[in-house]
């Protein structure tokens, strides 16, 4: 229960953001963002806050999954930006103002694509007073020039402030320790990798299940520098870790309090095929399928429990050549899959993971995937991501439908420029037909299943894409983002040589 010093705190947050109507918030999931957001979901109310997440390769997988559950038990919605610090040669070059470039970067992204799109009147960061202090804070020089607010320093709120406000709303990262992201662990003037990036975070992933918990791994090149609490060290100097145990094996299986009775979870131990997952009792994987179409398989999650879909991880982690999605995984799935892959990259909104988590240079024509609604975003964003994991160029236009033409036609020369159009529309599923009568591409109408009663859960909006009247529409079943984002990935496949 908030105590009288969390209301005083409340209030003078508050009275910062008096006169805000909606609010976005530059959120990691750390305790000063997460008090922030906490403080604005109290003040403006939640539905007039947004979470906004930077994902990019220098964010580990566990740390985006932790973000993301921290947010749910605020109750506001999160929404994910791909940031691309990693193109600009400032940050790769890993100097001191390497946060600049990278804090720039996320705030350049969420002004050119979120602001506009959910109608924010302003963003604001988890800075404190104590940060508010130090000269040595390249970070806070780019909320400057962006114009990004800072209630938590405004409010004169140090670090024991924040994690005390955290602890009174029983936030579950009140007591988590500071987590940088994964390019601090990159001595300045190393070049900074997306291969470092993950080498760092597969490492700290593999040392977090054999038990450790507040670690860092310095990359040093061929070395690696680890860095472990003081209770943590003395149980590594105790105990040294013995190599992977394997069946068969004369040397007793380790009882270290991170191995677990099934599959070892060291990824270096050089196992044989012998070790791995045996699969036959629930899939057969079709490794073949993109020699032979030219297009990977994906593992459609729903149906399938937590357990099979880890044994199917495991299972691909072998094969880092084929482009993996994970598809409807609800966040049991999600938990096994990182288990498995810590580098996969998620998209919770969408219920998608791909692996490897980069995806490939794009060829071919671009994609623009529209979404009629923000309620229509979580299948818009799986039909994007499945296309652009599969080689394609990606747009997304959020908030375009019908109830406004305007919008649409605001973006006609963007989608102008589509190979071919992806439309997520509920409700009356009137936007495809509009679109198609608009450009020369072909339109893909995606039904979702988003309406009142009358909607039959999508079942409206399928039969009106059925019927469009424009030509060159063509129709997905409801709610199937996969299979939308694939069909354009074909259109838009480069042509032969």
């Amino acid at each position: 229960m908030p105590d009288t010093f969390t209301e005083d705190a409340a209030a003078r947050v508050g009275a910062l953001l008096s006169g805000i109507d909606r609010l976005g918030v530059a959120f990691s999931g750390g305790v000063d963002s997460s008090v922030l957001l906490a403080l604005a979901a109290r003040t403006l109310g939640r539905d007039r806050v947004l979470a906004v997440l930077g994902v990019s390769p220098s964010l580990a997988a566990d740390e985006r999954t932790a973000a993301h559950a921290v947010a749910r038990s605020i109750g506001v919605a999160v929404v994910e930006v791909d940031t691309h610090e990693g193109d600009r040669a400032a940050y790769r070059a890993n100097g001191p103002d390497r946060c600049f470039h990278c804090k720039d970067e996320l705030f350049s992204r969420i002004s050119d694509e979120v602001v506009g799109a959910y109608r924010l009147d302003a963003v604001a960061y988890g800075e404190n007073a104590d940060d508010a202090r130090r000269p040595d804070r390249p970070g806070s020089r780019a909320a400057a020039a962006h114009r990004v607010l800072r209630p938590l320093a405004e409010a004169g709120l140090d670090k024991a402030a924040v994690r005390s406000i955290a602890r009174a709303f029983a936030l579950p990262c009140a007591d988590k320790p500071a987590a940088p992201c994964l390019a601090s662990r990159i001595p300045h003037f190393d070049v900074v990798s997306p291969e470092k990036l993950s080498q760092v975070e597969r490492a700290e992933a593999a040392l977090r299940r054999l038990g450790f918990g507040d670690l860092r791994v310095r990359h040093h090149g061929e070395v690696a520098r680890l860095e472990l609490s003081a209770d943590d060290l003395v149980r590594a100097v105790a105990d040294p870790m013995r190599p992977c145990w394997t069946p068969g094996s004369a040397s007793p299986r380790s009882t270290w309090p991170g191995c677990s009775p099934g599959r070892s979870p060291c990824r270096w131990s050089g196992a044989s095929m012998a070790d791995a997952p045996d699969l036959s009792s629930y899939a057969d994987l079709d490794l073949g399928r993109a020699a032979r179409r030219g297009y990977p398989e994906a593992v459609y999650c729903a149906g399938k429990t937590p357990e099979q879909v880890a044994g199917i991880a495991a299972a691909i982690r072998g094969h880092p050549d084929v482009v993996t999605l994970f598809t409807r995984a609800q966040p049991a799935h999600v938990k096994a899959i990182l288990h498995e892959l810590p580098d996969a990259h998620l998209d919770a909104d969408a219920g998608l993971l791909a692996w490897p988590p980069k995806a490939p240079e794009p060829s071919g024509g671009l994609v623009v995937v529209a979404a009629a609604g923000t309620s229509d975003l979580p299948v818009a964003r799986e039909a994007l991501l499945t296309a652009r994991y599969l080689g394609r160029r990606t747009e997304l236009l959020v908030d375009i439908g019908v109830a406004g033409l305007h919008r649409v036609l605001s973006k006609v020369e963007l989608l102008g420029r589509a190979r071919v159009v992806v439309v997520a529309a509920g409700m009356d599923g009137a936007l495809p037909s509009v679109v198609a009568g608009l450009v020369a591409a072909p339109v893909i109408a995606l039904p979702t299943s988003v309406g009142y009663g009358a909607a039959f859960e999508g079942l409206a909006a399928l039969l009106a894409m059925l019927n469009a009247c424009s030509p060159g529409v063509a129709v997905v079943n409801i709610d199937n983002g996969y299979g939308a984002g694939h069909l354009a990935a074909q259109i838009a496949a480069p042509g032969p040589a």
